[in-house]
C-alpha cells in the first residue's frame, strides 16, 4: 500500500503515525530519524541524514570508587584538600555522596579508580579547589593535579599541600620525591 505523497516526500496524515514509522525506522535499521511537518501541504515527514551513525546503546556509566579505595585515599591525603590543605571531613557533594568528601579523578573517569588515579580536594564543580582546577587546567597538569588518558598515573609526580611533590603508590601511599621541595 503506497502512502499519499506531498511535496515528493512520503505523507503520514499526523504526527502520531509519523512517530510510529520513526520507531520502526529505528528499531529496524538503527538510523536516526527526525519528524518534521510539512508547512505548505500540511503533512509529517521523516528525515533521514547519510551521516549520522546508526543508534548505539548507552554507554556504560564510569566505575564508582568503592568503599575501600576512598577511604585509602582521604587516610594518604590526610582527609585535607591536596591543593589548599583544608579539612575535608564530613563534606558533601551532593545528594549520592552521602556526606562523603570529593575524591577528584586525575585522568579520564571511565579508567579503573585506583589509589594513584585519585586526589581529595575540596569543594564542588563551581566552589573550591575543584572549580580552580576546571578554571585552572594548565596548572592543574603543571601540579600533577590532572593527568593525560594515556599517563601512567603511578610514574606523574604530583604537588601536595602537606607534603611537597610526591608519586602515588597503589596501595594507597605515597613516595616523597627528594630534592624537589615543599609546594609553593
Amino acid at each position: 500500500m503506497s502512502r499519499p505523497r506531498c511535496c515528493g516526500k512520503r505523507n503520514h496524515p499526523d504526527e502520531q503515525a509519523a512517530q510510529v514509522a520513526r520507531a520502526k525506522l529505528q528499531a529496524g535499521t538503527g538510523r536516526t530519524a527526525r519528524v518534521y511537518r510539512c508547512h505548505p501541504a500540511g503533512g509529517w515527514h521523516l528525515t533521514t541524514r547519510p551521516d549520522v551513525p546508526p543508534i548505539v546503546p548507552t554507554q556504560t556509566p564510569p566505575p564508582r570508587i568503592d568503599r575501600e579505595t576512598r577511604r585509602r585515599v582521604l587516610v594518604r591525603d590526610r582527609h585535607r584538600c591536596v591543593v589548599c590543605g583544608r579539612d575535608v571531613t564530613g563534606t558533601s557533594t551532593g545528594p549520592r555522596a552521602a556526606g562523603l568528601p570529593y575524591v577528584l579523578h586525575r585522568r579520564n573517569r571511565r579508567l579503573a579508580p585506583t589509589p594513584p588515579n585519585l586526589v581529595t580536594v575540596c569543594g564542588t564543580g563551581g566552589t573550591g579547589c575543584r572549580a580552580w582546577l576546571r578554571a585552572h587546567r594548565a596548572e592543574a597538569f603543571a601540579a600533577g593535579l590532572l593527568i593525560g588518558a594515556r599517563d601512567i598515573a603511578e610514574q606523574i609526580p604530583v604537588v601536595t599541600h602537606a607534603d611537597g611533590w610526591v608519586l602515588l603508590t597503589n596501595n594507597g601511599g605515597l613516595r616523597r620525591i627528594p630534592g624537589m621541595g615543599m609546594a609553593s
